[in-house]
């Protein structure tokens, strides 16, 4: 699946495809067989003529099928041909008579699979008619019975049709959204992995610039006595940062843009780096709302309500990411002026992308505004992965039993009607086959609730039944004497139907076709030498319930490779969405640490330029100096550890503020069980926040034979090792050794073994 290219809609092209190859197929099947027919039975016309019309139809269908051609056409000259077919006939119970109505009543379900809109309809209606009027006009000695049976059997077989094609289309249409969104979940993701990348050019950027102009100012020397040289090179790098900062503030927290302001800004509920996992559910459109509306709400309560704080407190609630702004300021009487104020720069924003605002305020007594936004769950969390992929099993399975059972129900209810239209009042040996085939569906349903399979006692029922089927039903039509244009041609294919969707194995699916097949035989070759007729009859009897059955057959594989490419798409966005919302939290989060950081600088560098500070000052130098190690160790946070990078961004700056020198050491290597880097994460935060004022701490990330170990140096006792490893994320262990002036804390998973720390040491002399 190509990036950035427009969906496939391969699903709708693939049924589409299945259908006509099998479909175009069967009808020139269809075809040969109806030429090997005109070899057994006497016509009117030449037989020949007859043979080389039904061998050029055939023909002409693998044609279209091959090339490509009109459907539409193809399906008029069958059915015309079949009317020729009629015609030839010597009369209404000869076997091509015969073979023909059965024909016309299954090529009628062709359109309603192939052809869409009122085609779809007109087609086989109107040659429904045609074929039944042609026949009472041109052979009026045959009485109403055989048009009759045309009319009837065609209005039975197209709704059949009809529920097949819907089925398939609601699956297709499942599967080809989901293509869709595993398509734009992988744009996503891409996107993402080009911001880490251009988050790492940045950094070169700011190492080349900023980094190395603190750096040198820092250590002095002949450059940093030419006042102007300093001066320009400050100026360059404050329009280059400037220009890396602009656009560059992360739409999830809502405060960039009111930092400075002299309000306190008070920030309760989730941290910033859980914010941001949360904030990476939400659309793009959303987190910008979010944002705007929080720095309106901000700098409202600065410039109107005469605040002196600001609370903003984040949560995560029933689906929804819950911002609320307090302040602590004159307050209002909670009414908006439509189209004004907070009603347009509040409201009207959060409202647009389906959040909510509530507003509570009073003169005198400050406001609270909490807005909510719903959180794309499947963007947010893993946990539907296996879940979605389950449902769209399930799915498939549903498509293909509720297919059955409307198969099952429609054949049965067309058979009826055709015995109560045909021979109305006449209880036959026909009505004991629809009873006996309606029962073992009604008990194979009854049994196979719930998901589960056909059991064996029941398959062997099913099996028994398509002969036992077969023979009541050419005792129906009085064994091929009485009108045999009467049978249901379709009439046992709900229990093949059944073998094929049910079935443990095919095994009983191959017993079924073996044992109607046989019993056909039999009866044809027992009739054979008395009524060669009758036993053409019999054996094309079972040949047409096989041929639809070909057609099951091709609509079963058709949805179960839908539900593959199904499951697989869901699983796809399901590891594309987790991994471009952590890349995304990360970027943010990475991004927002740097942006601060580098705002102090470029301040410094600003105030440099402008010549209100001098750069020989040593408490500017030692600045300075404090400057470059911090974004230096910033910079060098590869944006490749997806887990881990926005914990050591919050760790530098922890030590920054509590005046610890911390040392980072990594490379590509990442713990990627997210919730066990979260608790590392805090755990490292902790130690930061434990050192001592003024102490040296070395945090190191390595690999050992593929895993993640991680390394904490201090000084002794700097840590609580007892208290950490009640912090451990599951499966991990903690080890730690004294080396002279130093601790040595190594925690690792713990099926990665175990080392000398004293060899390990030397990893982070």
């Amino acid at each position: 699946m190509s990036v950035g290219s427009h969906p496939s809609r391969w699903a709708a092209r693939t049924v589409d495809d299945a259908i006509r190859i099998g479909c175009l197929r069967g009808l020139a099947a269809c075809q040969l067989a109806l030429a090997s027919l005109v070899g057994f039975v006497d016509t009117s016309l030449p037989g020949l003529l007859l043979v080389a019309g039904h061998a050029a139809a055939g023909l002409g269908t693998m044609v279209i099928l091959r090339r490509g051609g009109d459907v539409q056409v193809a399906l008029l000259a069958l059915y015309l041909l079949l009317l020729v077919d009629c015609v030839a006939s010597t009369g209404p119970t000869d076997p091509l008579a015969v073979g023909t109505v059965w024909l016309a009543v299954v090529t009628t379900g062709t359109p309603a699979l192939l052809l869409r809109g009122p085609p779809a309809v007109l087609l086989p209606g109107g040659a429904t008619a045609a074929m039944a009027a042609a026949v009472s006009v041109l052979r009026p000695e045959w009485g109403p019975g055989l048009p009759l049976a045309l009319v009837l059997g065609t209005s039975a077989t197209w709704p059949a049709a009809l529920v097949f094609r819907r089925a398939l289309d609601a699956l297709v249409a499942r599967t080809d959204d989901q293509e869709v969104a595993a398509e734009r979940e992988l744009r996503r993701l891409v996107i993402a992995r080009t911001a880490g990348r251009e988050l790492a050019e940045d950094a070169r950027v700011l190492h080349d610039s900023v980094i190395n102009t603190m750096a040198a100012i820092a250590s002095g020397g002949s450059w940093a006595e030419d006042a102007e040289l300093v001066r320009r090179r400050c100026r360059g790098d404050v329009q280059t940062m400037e220009g890396l900062l602009a656009g560059r503030q992360s739409p999830a927290t809502g405060l960039e843009s009111v930092h400075d302001t002299e309000l306190r800004i008070r920030r309760t509920g989730l941290d910033d780096d859980e914010f941001e996992r949360h904030a990476a559910s939400l659309s793009t459109e959303a987190r910008r709302a979010l944002s705007g509306a929080v720095g309106e709400l901000v700098r409202n309560a600065a410039k109107h309500a005469q605040a002196a704080e600001v609370v903003i407190d984040r949560q995560r609630r029933a689906g929804r990411l819950v911002v609320t702004v307090s302040d602590d300021g004159v307050g209002f009487d909670g009414a908006l002026i439509p189209g004004r104020g907070l009603a347009e720069s509040v409201v009207s924003r959060i409202e647009s992308v389906g959040g909510r605002v509530e507003i509570d305020s009073r003169p005198g007594h400050g406001a609270t505004i909490t807005m909510s936004c719903p959180v794309d769950h499947h963007r947010e969390t893993a946990d539907g992965a296996d879940d979605g992929a389950d449902e769209a099993e399930h799915e498939v399975e549903r498509i293909r039993r509720t297919a059955c059972w409307s198969w099952a129900a429609v054949v049965t209810g067309a058979g009826v009607l055709i015995e109560v239209g045909n021979r109305p009042g006449r209880y036959t040996w026909s009505w004991a086959a629809l009873v006996l085939v309606a029962a073992l569906c009604l008990a194979a349903w009854r049994v196979s609730r719930g998901g589960r399979d056909l059991p064996g006692v029941g398959a062997v029922l099913v099996v028994a039944g398509l002969p036992a089927g077969y023979l009541l039903g050419f005792a129906g039509i009085g064994s091929g004497q009485d009108e045999p244009y009467l049978w249901h041609p379709i009439g046992l294919t709900p229990l093949l139907v059944v073998l094929l969707v049910l079935g443990r194995s095919r095994v009983p699916l191959a017993a079924g076709v073996t044992a109607m097949a046989l019993t056909a035989a039999a009866v044809a070759v027992w009739l054979w030498p008395d009524d060669r007729q009758t036993g053409v009859i019999a054996a094309t009897l079972a040949l047409i319930q096989l041929c639809q059955l070909t057609a099951w057959q091709v609509f079963h594989e058709s949805v179960g490779r839908l539900g593959l490419r199904l499951v697989s798409d869901q699983r796809q966005a399901a590891a594309s969405r987790r991994e471009a919302a952590a890349l995304e939290a990360v970027a943010r989060a990475r991004e927002r640490w740097m942006a601060a950081g580098v705002r102090a600088s470029v301040e410094l560098l600003a105030s440099i330029a402008a010549g209100d500070v001098d750069p020989t000052d040593p408490a500017v130098r030692a600045r300075c100096d404090e400057e470059e190690r911090y974004l230096r160790q910033l910079s060098l946070v590869s944006p490749d550890l997806v887990h881990l990078s926005g914990w050591f961004a919050r760790a530098l700056a922890e030590a920054r503020a509590r005046a610890v020198r911390l040392t980072l050491w990594s490379g590509d290597i990442d713990v990627e069980d997210g919730r066990a880097a979260d608790q590392l994460g805090r755990l490292i935060l902790a130690v930061v926040a434990s050192a001592p004022r003024e102490a040296d701490l070395t945090v190191g990330l390595f690999s050992d034979h593929g895993a993640p170990r991680l390394h904490l140096v201090g000084p002794v006792d700097f840590a609580d090792v007892d208290r950490l490893r009640t912090a451990l994320p599951d499966g991990w262990a903690i080890d730690h050794s004294d080396l002279d002036a130093q601790t040595l804390v190594v925690i690792r998973p713990a099926r990665a073994g175990t080392r000398d720390l004293d060899a390990l040491s030397g990893s982070v002399g």
